[in-house]
This record gives structure tokens, sequence and C-alpha cells, in this order.
């Protein structure tokens, strides 16, 4: 394929993608239709590295999301899943402190927060009806779950790398990650609530469970109709 090819060719693929980012964005989709075309334009973005500036990225406007959990462990995860996503997404991820319970804000471009928020979401109920279904000791549910998580960010964060290593820094989750950051700080000030692992005290086999479950997370449809999430199988 000559320049003028190649030229043509990425024009048309970010026609798409702008057309995908306004329908993830139209107020009468439906959340299926939004997120489905907000998954499909970073993956073309990611897939042909399509470099769009600062301000065409920021053209898209900023929003924010807030993430709660219905009970401690649920909460613990949701903190931690959604800062693991937050990298790869390109969204940065807020601890709101609110007596003893936190709530997690993410924030950065809509589309971004769309696709960051529901996988978070999704995630973060996979694991914990897997946890439920493992058994009814709170404790063993905990090593159950923080052992998915594990697996999950690690998943996470291969992918993130992958999407990043080629480049000179300008790469497309990279540019939206600090633009994301940037504007963050401007707004809230945020502390640091980065992707981590974490230790884990329990039986083996409430680990090896728990890792099996974080690798059986699929992220390739929306949640809601089956079990199926929207991360790629490992």
């Amino acid at each position: 394929m000559n320049d003028d090819a190649k030229t043509h060719e990425r024009e048309r693929i970010a026609r798409i993608v702008q057309a995908l980012l306004a329908k993830a964005n139209d107020a009468g989709a439906t959340e299926d239709e939004a997120l489905s075309a907000a998954r499909k334009a970073q993956e073309l973005l990611e897939k042909h590295q399509l470099t769009m500036s600062d301000a065409e990225l920021m053209s898209e406007g900023f929003s924010e999301e807030i993430l709660q959990g219905n009970n401690q462990l649920k909460r613990q995860l949701i903190r931690f899943i959604a800062a693991s996503v937050s990298k790869w997404a390109g969204t940065t991820s807020i601890i709101i402190k609110n007596g003893n319970i936190n709530k997690i804000k993410l924030f950065g471009l809509k589309s971004d927060v769309a696709l960051a928020s529901w996988l978070t979401m999704s995630l973060a109920d996979f694991v914990m009806k897997g946890a439920k279904e493992h058994s009814s000791n709170i404790r063993r549910q905990r090593t159950y779950a923080y052992a998915a998580y594990n697996k999950i960010a690690d998943r996470l964060n291969t992918m993130h790398e992958a999407n990043t290593a080629p480049t000179d820094g300008r790469s497309l989750v990279v540019v939206k990650g600090a633009l994301a950051k940037e504007e963050a700080i401007l707004r809230f000030n945020p502390g640091k609530s980065a992707h981590r692992r974490i230790s884990i005290v329990g039986s083996q086999s409430d680990f090896d469970a728990g890792m099996a479950r974080g690798a059986a997370a699929q992220f390739n449809r929306p949640v809601g109709k089956d079990e199926a999430l929207a991360l790629p199988k490992s």
C-alpha cells in the first residue's frame, strides 16, 4: 500500500471512529449499543494506532461516573479493579472517602468512562458471584476474590503494555490517560489509586479457585445477557 492509500485508509478509519464515538454518546442509544460502539471505536484506534491530537481528543468532552458496592468486599474489589481498568482504558480512578465507606469516581473522556465503568462493575459482579458460589465463609470468599482480581489485573496490565510498548509515548491510550489525569488534577486534586497486586493470606484451594475465575473472565461481549465479560480471554 502506497502513502496515499495509507493516508486514505487512516482517514476512512478515523471517520468510522468518529461515528462510533458519536453513537456511544447518543442519548437515544441503548446501553448495549453505546458500550458496543465505544468498545469498537477503541479497538479500531488501537489496531490502527491512529494519532489524534490532544485538541481532537478533548473535543469529545470529559465525564465522570461514581461506582459503589453494597458490601465491604465488593467495595474493595471495585476500588482495585477500577484502578487496573483505568490504566488500560486511559481513565483516572479517584477514591472518594465518605466516613467508613469509600466510593470510586472514574474520570476521563466520555467513551472511555462509559467503557471503564461498565467493565469495572461487570468484573466485580463476576468475581463476587463466583466467590459466593465457592463458599459461604467470608474469609474464604475474600481469598477467592483477591486471587481472581490479581489474575484479572495481570491480564489487563499485559494488554496495557502491549498497547503502549511499540510507541514513542504518544500512543492513544497514553495520550488519553495523560489528558484524564491532567484534567482530574485541575478539578479534583485526587490522590493516587494505582494498579496493584494484593497480598493474600488463605488456603491454597481458595486461591487456586479464585485465580481460575480471573482467568475465565472473557471481555468479548456486553454483560447482562450471560456471564461473558468484555476482556480477551488469556
